[in-house]
């Protein structure tokens, strides 16, 4: 696994957007370390932009996620900023004002609840996606990324409710999505905490990620989103936890991984009856023809 320094010095040089304002230090540690970085935010961003105004190789600017049309702006302006995106950081996440699925929410039933969490979670993340791959296509170079964010660790009072949760869904799926695309389109896309983080079993499938070479600190999300941005590996889930980083592939990585298992003892069983009947010559015959076909199916259609 690359240590921390060599994760820093693979990111001298990139393009590098944040379309939230949240991870300052993690901005600042990518423009420390040689990155052209631009950084998104809203209204309520006002201490962490001060923080970001200091330092001489990062833009802010002010912009709606929700809207299509600012976002699209937005990667404009990233595009020109830049000159070519290299990694996109998809960490605007909010949280909504009340829990409409609580039985203690007093909003009537008539009167439209707080949709900010959809808007921003559900369509500024669509909204980013869109606009976010026309950014990335304009960069000839292959190592491109996508980060998204999954983390509701920062509101632990509504990460439970199922409408929040919901919210926070397509920052897996779009995970699947871009990295599905990315093998012809020439990106990678990785997921930092996302909702199954809270999955004991799940995460006892992952592997500690061990990031040497850290200074006297403790592990963060800005360590996790440097390794989502910068390691080789597709699909990963980057996980934050109290003794360190832990790497889990997609759930669609081992599920696929299982249906390949299954595929196999099927047609093991095959082979096994085809011999029993005496009929394995004219089995293996049925899938010579198939494989063939198969091959030149994917060659030329």
């Amino acid at each position: 696994m690359p240590g921390y320094q060599t994760l820093l010095e693979s990111i001298r040089g990139k393009g590098v957007v944040f379309t939230s304002a949240k991870d300052a230090d993690a901005a600042i540690l990518f423009a420390q370390n040689g990155a052209k970085v631009v950084v998104g935010h809203d209204s309520d961003s006002a201490d962490a932009v001060a923080q970001l105004s200091g330092v001489s190789s990062i833009t802010t600017t002010p912009f709606d996620v929700a809207d299509f049309l600012q976002v699209a702006s937005f990667f404009e302006l990233a595009v020109k900023t830049l000159g070519n995106v290299d990694i996109i950081i998809a960490n605007s996440t909010r949280a909504a004002g009340d829990d409409w699925f609580s039985k203690d929410n007093t909003t009537p039933t008539n009167v439209r609840p707080d949709m900010s969490a959809v808007n921003v979670n559900m369509y500024g993340l669509l909204y980013t996606v869109h606009h976010g791959a026309n950014a990335l296509r304009k960069n000839p170079t292959e190592d491109k990324v996508f980060v998204f964010d999954g983390d509701a660790s920062h509101v632990p009072e509504l990460a439970q409710s199922p409408i929040f949760r919901a919210t926070l869904e397509p920052s897996h799926s779009c995970t699947q999505g871009m990295a599905s695309s990315g093998r012809s389109e020439k990106w990678r896309s990785n997921v930092v905490n996302p909702l199954l983080a809270v999955d004991q079993a799940w995460i006892a499938r992952g592997k500690p990620y061990n990031l040497t070479g850290i200074p006297d600190e403790k592990v963060s999300r800005r360590h996790a989103i440097l390794v989502a941005a910068t390691i080789q590996d597709n699909m990963q889930s980057i996980v934050v936890k109290e003794d360190g980083l832990i790497l889990v592939p997609h759930p669609i990585v081992q599920l696929y991984g299982l249906e390949k298992v299954r595929n196999r003892l099927y047609y093991l069983a095959k082979l096994a009856i085809a011999k029993r009947e005496g009929k394995l010559k004219k089995w293996f015959t049925a899938a010579l023809i198939f494989g063939c076909t198969t091959l030149v199916a994917r060659r030329f259609f």
